[in-house]
């Protein structure tokens, strides 16, 4: 039977982030996902290399994955791609985790929490645009989003979306998630 095995070469990774950077407007912000273990290939050292060059988040999948990045010492933003469960919302404060936000509850819940700490939390809103697996769909999110931002311990950086068939940017469903 045989083995697989990769090597991941961090300098080249450090430089492929700076190359990048380059090509970019210098005000643009990058997000390194470093979900699932960065996809087997080592969230933390990743991050550590990364956090050199200046991105401004990394995406994590659950607290759990925010937590193992703070306890190893990583500083930079760190984004929750899901919104995250009830009892997680004293962590998110806590270890400056910036969730993603959707539903007015969970928005209002996090607002008390941040209000009793004296801190205001940045969060960004997400829009389910057809991967029908978290965000408000189009027709509620404006209802949603005035209400979450009326609440006066949250601050919205962003709102976003996934689109889910990326790879045919043309096609007609990608063309309507995108309006």
């Amino acid at each position: 039977m045989s083995r697989t095995k990769y090597i991941v070469d961090l300098k080249q990774y450090g430089n492929n982030i700076k190359n990048i950077r380059e090509s970019l407007n210098p005000t643009t912000k990058i997000l390194l996902t470093l979900k699932c273990d960065a996809y087997g290939l080592g969230a933390v050292k990743l991050a550590e290399v990364a956090e050199k060059q200046n991105v401004a988040y990394f995406g994590v999948a659950s607290i759990e994955e925010a937590l193992e990045l703070r306890e190893a010492g990583i500083e930079t933003n760190i984004l929750l791609f899901s919104e995250p469960f009830l009892d997680d919302l004293k962590k998110i404060v806590t270890l400056n985790i910036t969730p993603t936000l959707f539903k007015p509850s969970s928005a209002y819940l996090l607002n008390e929490i941040s209000k009793k700490k004296g801190i205001i939390t940045n969060f960004h809103f997400k829009l389910d645009t057809g991967m029908a697996r978290n965000g408000t769909n189009p027709e509620q999110a404006y209802t949603d989003i005035q209400y979450i931002l009326n609440l006066p311990y949250l601050k919205l950086e962003s709102i976003y979306t996934h689109i889910s068939d990326g790879s045919k940017p043309y096609s007609s469903y990608t063309h309507n998630q995108n309006r």
